[in-house]
């Protein structure tokens, strides 16, 4: 809010030295029994309880004492006890009734007909016409206003002890309760040590020693509720990593013995939770990207390469890209935390369930024709060669001998490949988890039968390079990521539901 000059709150000010039995307490942050927290102001107060309005919702509640927590019942009650100091700060205002029959209040003068107000809603100021005001409703002028309804309580504060220095201990201590009251713990506790300078009395001095760590308590208690909220605000946002950034520092500043520490700490395993979720979920949206990269920088790449890079290049790849998006400017997550969230989920504990059962189940497939035996399925890894054209018939003319030559020599490339490709798949599939995965299939029931006629293999099976490359990209690309699923030992698979070429996956 703009700032308004000393001069005109001084043309304004008229601070009352009235003695109030009820005023308002302060900005307060209570607990109550059930552990929640509140965030108000404490309107008035007796032996029974207290009026308490919500900052939030600008609601009233009526809270018995035995509904507040014995901690802050016991110094919301020794609070009570200094209310004979006035904590008000009036200024002199005007009060105008609008055509709806609202009230605005604050500092104010008449031109020409219209009044221009003053008010923390309209701090630059507003022009009420004539039209807007309520017929025969009286205007009141020269009426005692509250100044924080109309100026920053910090403007209030500084521009009432520019006009009116305190000059004794209790002058000082009054202008700490105010800054208390609206939440400037710094200068409440500045204004604490002035008192002490001006040598206060013996029951003054006491109030002072209890005031301090009180507003020492809500000082820390104000940051972490104020991270508390702005962490729920990153959460929101799903900036899940900086959330938990604003909850490490604010828990590294309060009392350990603080009733917030665990709600902070609650908070942090929650926006951990979905951290990892968010992880695993980038995991998977750029599992497709890196392998399109792949497939784009060399396009005549053959089967068996192919598979290698699945094998021994693409998880590094994926979790750097991971650990790359995770990370801000506040976070950095290093490849090791990305692959150390992605493993939550893989075991039966309870944990690892709950991670699974909050993600989307998925599914990839290699198609009836792509299922080879180098991957898990029925299909042999070379196929059965097609008869050389007689030369004698109708046909392409070619010698069959020639043929069969040329036959010959692409069956000993295709044997290199399959063997490159195997010795590749192979490898993966000695990981301890897959053999697990299969144990634990078997055990269900959930094997593919070999009985099946999905199992059976036809008579005719193109060879795994020939079928390779027939693909188009994007059915590379698609059989590449199936092919990831199967084989990754960082992919939950759901062996219950897995059957033949179709994969179920989170």
């Amino acid at each position: 809010m703009k700032r308004r000059s000393n001069l005109l709150i001084a043309l304004f000010c008229a601070a009352s030295s009235a003695i109030l039995t009820i005023s308002p307490l302060s900005a307060e942050q209570v607990q109550l029994k059930d552990g929640r927290f509140i965030q108000g102001t404490v309107v008035e107060h007796d032996d029974k309880g207290m009026l308490f309005e919500i900052t939030e919702t600008k609601g009233r509640v009526r809270l018995a004492w035995s509904q507040i927590s014995d901690k802050d019942a016991e110094r919301l009650r020794k609070v009570e006890k200094k209310q004979e100091i006035d904590l008000h700060i009036w200024l002199k205002g005007v009060r105008i009734t609008l055509i709806d029959g609202s009230l605005v209040e604050g500092v104010g003068k008449e031109v020409d007909g219209a009044w221009e107000i003053i008010n923390t809603d309209y701090p630059k100021g507003r022009v009420f016409k004539k039209s807007d005001l309520e017929d025969g409703a009286p205007i009141e002028t020269d009426i005692n206003v509250d100044a924080f309804a109309i100026f920053e309580p910090k403007q209030v504060i500084d521009d009432e002890i520019a006009a009116n220095p305190p000059e004794d201990a209790k002058s000082w201590y009054r202008m700490a309760l105010i800054a208390r009251q609206y939440r400037l713990y710094d200068e409440a506790l500045t204004y604490l040590a002035n008192a002490e300078d001006f040598t206060p009395d013996e029951a003054l001095t006491k109030s002072i020693a209890e005031l301090r760590p009180e507003i020492e308590t809500l000082k820390q208690q104000s940051g972490a509720l104020k991270a508390l909220d702005i962490a729920a605000e990153l959460q929101r946002k799903k900036k899940y990593q900086d959330a938990l950034v604003v909850l490490k520092n604010a828990r590294e500043t309060i009392d350990k013995t603080s009733d917030l520490i665990k709600v902070i700490d609650d908070m942090m395993v929650d926006i951990d939770f979905n951290l990892t979720l968010l992880v695993t979920q980038t995991f998977y949206a750029q599992l497709p990207k890196e392998i399109t990269s792949f497939l784009k920088r060399d396009k005549s790449v053959n089967v068996a390469n192919a598979l290698s890079f699945v094998n021994s290049e693409l998880t590094g790849l994926v979790v750097a890209s991971v650990a790359s998006r995770m990370s801000t400017a506040d976070y950095l997550m290093s490849t090791e935390e990305a692959t150390q969230r992605l493993r939550l989920r893989l075991g039966d504990d309870e944990a690892a369930v709950k991670l699974r059962s909050a993600l989307r189940e998925q599914r990839a497939t290699f198609g009836r024709k792509g299922w080879y035996q180098v991957v898990g399925g029925p299909l042999p890894n070379a196929g059965n060669i097609p008869q050389a054209n007689n030369p004698d018939r109708d046909g392409d003319g070619i010698p069959a001998d020639d043929l069969q030559a040329r036959n010959r020599e692409d069956r000993r490339n295709d044997r290199r490949d399959e063997e490159r490709a195997n010795d590749a798949a192979r490898r993966a599939n000695e990981a301890a988890r897959d053999a697990e995965n299969r144990a634990r299939s078997r055990e269900n029931g959930s094997q593919p039968d070999a009985n099946d006629p999905r199992m059976k293999v036809p008579a005719n099976t193109p060879s795994l390079n020939d079928y390779w490359k027939r693909l188009s990209s994007g059915k590379r690309r698609a059989w590449l990521e199936a092919s990831f699923v199967r084989l990754s030992n960082l992919v939950w698979r759901d062996e219950s539901s897995s059957k033949y070429e179709d994969i179920v996956f989170k």
